[in-house]
């Protein structure tokens, strides 16, 4: 909320801020000694900058959001984001995508790790079931990897794989605003 009133009250200072430039230039004043300055003059004038006003603060910040955007974006990441989502496409919203989705947000686990969180949202699979998944994963689109050197006994752990690791990050990542 307070987030909200602060940016109300900078908008507004926008809108004020242009007005007063609009109503107090030249274009005003031509358009006041033209038509008399009288106050039925007046008013037109005054509605007519407040409303180019809004205008132009609107366009201003919109300015803004688009040079923010264009400095936040990685040619690297747009150049991957096409293979990204093929790859993506090759696994199964059901059974790989989820299973994904935890490995990328804790950045890691083991099988026995999977199998306790699949088992939490209610989907109990054998540990070979889980290893295969995650074996398909690893085989379909090469987003995780598998080490059974660093993991217990028949207890793979698997981790993402450093090239796909910031596109993953991003699609995991819950939606801003979500909960």
């Amino acid at each position: 909320m307070h987030t909200l009133l602060r940016d109300v009250r900078d908008w507004l200072y926008a809108v004020v801020r242009h007005w007063i430039w609009l109503a107090g230039g030249a274009v005003a004043t031509l358009t006041q000694w033209l038509w008399h300055p009288t106050a039925q003059a007046l008013r037109p004038v005054a509605v007519g900058c407040a409303v180019v006003a809004v205008f132009l603060a609107w366009r201003d910040e919109r300015k803004k959001v688009q040079q923010a955007s264009l400095g936040t974006r990685d040619p690297e990441l747009d150049l991957m984001r096409p293979q990204f989502a093929i790859e993506l496409g090759k696994l199964s919203a059901t059974e790989h995508r989820p299973i994904l989705q935890y490995v990328v947000r804790c950045g890691g686990r083991e099988t026995a790790q999977v199998q306790q969180f699949l088992k939490e949202q209610g989907r109990e699979l054998a540990m070979h079931e889980v290893d295969r998944r995650l074996r398909e994963i690893v085989e379909h689109s090469g987003f995780l990897t598998g080490d059974d050197s660093k993991g217990s006994i028949n207890n793979e752990l698997y981790t993402i794989t450093p090239a796909w690791k910031r596109l993953l990050v991003e699609w995991a990542a819950p939606a801003v605003g979500s909960t």
